[in-house]
């Protein structure tokens, strides 16, 4: 398998950082709800549990910039037979998806007011309530404290992006790829897929 895209299939790389992101996402969100819905009595399973969706939330952050910077040096593959409007439609929530694997971490980031994360017990993360540039912007030049600072932080975090958004975008990303692979038959889906077979008839 190449390593770089291919004007019909995406390469290695990208499917590595595609589907690695998407299993850290996928990591984030179970620990949290499990840490809601199973051990919400239980206060070190519960810091466990935001320790593992912090860990891998911030993952998903670290990986946007090689995403990014893979997709700008890379062809992209060429979109598949069919209306204008679809390949817009198609453009555009890709980069709103970026926008939102962006988006997620850096709120759960800010509105983290916690001790310093043990990155996967490899390096220490900081708190942005511990960080000079906190001290520096929110407090010296928006003239906030942590708590008032927080709470819309917070509020875009959990209730906007994590709780709403984020089910309604990856909802339609999968009805999407589905929809190419099963009802319009093009290979859409498998040139993300690793080891995909381009061959639509098999």
């Amino acid at each position: 398998m190449a390593l770089k895209n291919t004007n019909l299939k995406y390469g290695s790389v990208a499917k590595w950082l595609h589907w690695t992101t998407a299993l850290c996402f996928l990591c984030a969100y179970i620990a949290v709800y499990y840490g809601l819905w199973f051990v919400e009595s239980d206060p070190d399973a519960r810091r466990l549990a935001r320790t593992v969706h912090v860990m891998f939330g911030i993952s998903v952050g670290l990986l946007v910039v090689p995403r990014l910077v893979w997709r700008l040096v890379n062809v992209v593959p060429a979109d598949e037979p069919g209306p204008r409007w679809q390949h817009i439609a198609a453009h555009y929530a890709h980069w709103l998806l970026y926008l939102f694997i962006i988006l997620l971490p850096l709120t759960g980031w800010l509105g983290f007011g916690g001790r310093a994360i043990n990155f996967f017990w490899l390096f220490d993360i900081p708190s942005f309530r511990a960080t000079d540039l906190f001290e520096w912007l929110v407090v010296g030049q928006m003239g906030l404290d942590f708590n008032t600072f927080e709470k819309p932080i917070d509020f875009i975090h959990k209730e906007i992006l994590g709780k709403w958004l984020a089910w309604m975008l990856i909802a339609v990303h999968i009805v999407a790829a589905l929809y190419h692979h099963y009802q319009l038959r093009d290979n859409t889906l498998k040139k993300i897929i690793p080891f995909g077979d381009l061959d639509r008839n098999k």
